[in-house]
């Protein structure tokens, strides 16, 4: 498990992935913060992650991205009532994010059966759709997992669109079976802890044994 306090070469790498983007602990910001949002209804932790080896998937294979704006996205989630919703936010600029894209095929796959819906967001710019694809296919794979890429990209129109109030990857949101909202992990440095797969992992199970 990766501390808070990163070693100094793991922080100079990270930032050299970031580019000009801001470095929140250990995620990565886009080219602009977000003003956090008024309604902001879960609480933020800092992300720590596992930087684990990544598998390449048995066979190739093809993913694509389906452009969203605000509110594609929103009528994507309202399609899926009924189920519990789980969107990982992230980008290839952010290692983080990389790191943990595994994790979140594990989730999609170990609940498949059990009315769970798991959607990626890119945040890269709509001409990176193709370097988002492929980090998709080997971190990813065929685990049924819906792909969306911004059309905003991954700038603060695009963080305020999302309500990303960190205005940093990765950034996961959690719906319950009735369409709402209820758990937001996200970037934030003044945390007293990290949040952890393992949290994500709770979150998820909670809200599929509640009744529809």
């Amino acid at each position: 498990m990766i501390e808070r306090a990163w070693p100094r070469l793991a922080a100079t790498m990270i930032a050299v992935a970031c580019g000009a983007a801001t470095l929140s602990s250990t995620g990565c910001g886009g080219p602009a913060s977000a003003p956090a949002a008024a309604d902001s209804v879960a609480v933020s932790s800092t992300v720590s992650h596992e930087q684990g080896e990544v598998k390449p998937p048995a066979a190739d294979v093809a993913i694509e991205l389906q452009p969203v704006d605000r509110a594609a996205f929103d009528a994507l989630v309202a399609e899926q009532k009924g189920k519990v919703v789980l969107v990982d936010f992230w980008a290839t600029w952010c290692i983080p994010c990389l790191a943990q894209l595994p994790h979140t095929a594990e989730v999609a796959k170990k609940h498949a059966d059990d009315g769970l819906v798991v959607m990626t967001v890119s945040l890269d710019e709509p001409e990176d759709g193709a370097k988002a694809a492929a980090q998709l296919a080997k971190r990813v794979g065929d685990a049924p997992v819906m792909h969306l890429h911004s059309n905003l990209g991954g700038g603060s129109e695009a963080m305020e669109a999302f309500e990303i109030t960190s205005g940093s990857a990765p950034h996961y949101k959690l719906y319950d079976r009735s369409g709402k909202l209820r758990e937001v992990f996200e970037v934030d440095p003044a945390a007293e802890r990290a949040f952890t797969a393992e949290d994500i992992d709770a979150a998820v199970e909670k809200l599929l044994k509640e009744a529809g």
